[in-house]
């Protein structure tokens, strides 16, 4: 009922951004990051191991639009990562409730969430007023999937990359 493991990651990013100011009114910012993330585990428990490594390109940009000096709408998107967590990763065979068998899957992929938001910015006398709405859409979203009960009612839970949710 132990587990005995090593676990590293290593993540290199390259970055860029470029700017410019279109008009008087109109200025755009685009960019993005380059990331390569490399994972190595040795679940030394159950004799397993790995090594993945995998490329994700996470672009970002926003627009403004200055209606006045005291009146502006925005528009902006980004991608961002959440790599799995070794929790989800350690294939080690949790047996504390030997009917409910909970363990981890370390071929998940990296959940990629991407976020949108429009807003309007007004600068006054009396103070400012941001009003925003956003939307973020995560897909190869991790969740937790139970199997069975098998012909012995045991059940195994584990996680795959099974969802897509947006808020």
């Amino acid at each position: 009922r132990s587990t005995d493991f090593s676990y590293g990651q290593n993540v290199q990013a390259g970055y860029a951004t470029y700017t410019n100011k279109l008009s008087k009114k109109l200025s755009v910012s685009l960019g993005g990051r380059l990331e390569r993330t490399a994972i190595s585990a040795d679940f030394r428990t159950n004799d397993t191991s790995f090594v993945r490594s995998y490329l994700s390109l996470l672009p970002n940009g926003n627009a403004q639009y200055a209606f006045s000096d005291n009146n502006s709408v925005r528009l902006a998107y980004s991608r961002r990562i959440t790599r799995p967590y070794i929790d989800y990763l350690n294939p080690f065979v949790d047996r504390s409730d030997p009917k409910n068998l909970v363990y981890g899957n370390p071929a998940l992929s990296p959940e990629l969430t991407d976020s949108y938001e429009l807003s309007f910015n007004t600068n006054g006398k009396a103070g400012s007023l941001n009003i925003a709405a956003s939307m973020r859409r995560t897909g190869n979203a991790i969740e937790s999937i139970r199997l069975g009960p098998d012909a012995s009612g045991v059940t195994r839970q584990t996680y795959a990359n099974v969802a897509s949710n947006a808020f």
